[in-house]
C-alpha cells in the first residue's frame, strides 16, 4: 500500500449481507477502518454527509435501488480523489452493461479471496 492501511477508510457498499460481512473482516483483518452501507442510496448518503476522509469505496455493481456505476459517479462529485473498485458475480465485460469501464485494477469478480482483495486494493492505490 502507498500508506499504511490503519490510517484509510473503506466505505463497502454491498447489498447481500453475508458477503458485505465477510468482505468487512478481510478489510479489518488488513487494517482498514470500514463504512457500511447495504444500499445505493445510503452509501451515496454516507460519502456526502461525512465529515471524515474516505480513501476507497468498494461497491457492488448491481445494488437494488441503484447501481454501482451510479453510486461511484456520485461520490466521485463528492470526493474526487476517492479511488473506486467494483465488485460483481459477473464478469468483467459485463461491466460494460452498467455503464462502467473496466480495468484490471478496478474489478474484483465474486466470489474471491482476502489476497485477491487486498492485492486488488494496493495495485489500485499506488496507481496515479
Amino acid at each position: 500500500m502507498t500508506q499504511p492501511t490503519a490510517l484509510l477508510t473503506v466505505l463497502l457498499v454491498e447489498d447481500e449481507d453475508s458477503v458485505r460481512v465477510v468482505t468487512r473482516r478481510m478489510l479489518e483483518r488488513d487494517g482498514f477502518r470500514v463504512l457500511e452501507a447495504s444500499t445505493g442510496l445510503d452509501g451515496v448518503a454516507m460519502a456526502t454527509t461525512s465529515a471524515d476522509p474516505i480513501h476507497l469505496l468498494i461497491t457492488d455493481v448491481q445494488l437494488p435501488d441503484i447501481g454501482g456505476g451510479e453510486v461511484a459517479r456520485e461520490i466521485v462529485k463528492a470526493r474526487p480523489r476517492i479511488r473506486v473498485l467494483f465488485l460483481s458475480g459477473y464478469p468483467e465485460d459485463a461491466l460494460l452493461d452498467h455503464g462502467i469501464a473496466p480495468g484490471p485494477a478496478n474489478f474484483v469478480q465474486k466470489p474471491f479471496s482476502s489476497e485477491v482483495l487486498r492485492d486488488r486494493i494496493r495495485d489500485l492505490l499506488k496507481a496515479p
